[in-house]
């Protein structure tokens, strides 16, 4: 009677697949995204300062998903959307402001 050799299971290295530094990963179907609002002090002044940021806050956090009160002597950036007070602070920065996470 001769032995039969059983075939080892494949695995698949899921580190292979590395993305660019700095590229936005998107998460799979069994991760879970928590929604968070964050709150900044921020130097967006007025309607023209609103502007200039809405292109890199809408690439970041997506449109619709923050607002300045400018009226508040503070300038509050509130975002609504599940990204780090890094993403949002380096977005702000890129557009020529600054972000000073509340609390």
């Amino acid at each position: 009677m001769a032995i039969r050799k059983q075939s080892r299971p494949k695995f698949v290295n899921t580190l292979s697949k590395l993305t660019p530094l700095g590229a936005k990963q998107r998460p799979s179907s069994s991760t879970f995204l928590i929604m968070s609002t964050l709150r900044f002090k921020t130097t967006i002044n007025c309607g023209g300062c609103i502007k200039a940021v809405t292109p890199t806050l809408n690439k970041e956090v997506g449109a619709g998903n923050w607002q300045v009160d400018t009226a508040n002597p503070d300038k509050i950036l509130t975002i609504m959307a599940p990204v780090s007070a890094a993403q949002v602070k380096a977005a702000v920065e890129q557009a020529g402001f600054e972000a000073v996470p509340l609390g």
